[in-house]
C-alpha cells in the first residue's frame, strides 16, 4: 500500500512540474481560470480578450464553456452566443 502511494505522489508531482509556463495574455487567463473553475473570473477575462481580439474564436469558444459550465440564469443562452459566434 505504501509503495502504491509513494507511486502516486510521485506520478502527481511530475505531472504538477509538467506544466506549461505561466498564462500571459487575457485568452490564456481566462482559459486557465476556466479550467481551474473560476468561471466568474475567466468570463471576464475572456471578455477581456475579446474586447482586445474581437476575431479570437478560440476566446469566444472558451468564454461559452465558461458560460455553459457556471450554468446560472441565462448563462445557457450566452454560451449558445458565444458558440454560434466561434
Amino acid at each position: 500500500m505504501q509503495y502504491r502511494l509513494l507511486v502516486l505522489a510521485t506520478a502527481v508531482a511530475l505531472v504538477a512540474g509538467c506544466s506549461g509556463p505561466d498564462p500571459t495574455t487575457p485568452a490564456e487567463k481566462g482559459q486557465a481560470l476556466m479550467h481551474a473553475g473560476n468561471y466568474d473570473e475567466a468570463i471576464e477575462k475572456l471578455s477581456d480578450a475579446i474586447r482586445l481580439s474581437p476575431r479570437d474564436s478560440e476566446a469566444y469558444l472558451n468564454r461559452g464553456r465558461a458560460y455553459q459550465f457556471r450554468n446560472n440564469a441565462g448563462d445557457l443562452d450566452a454560451a449558445v452566443a458565444d458558440f454560434t459566434t466561434a
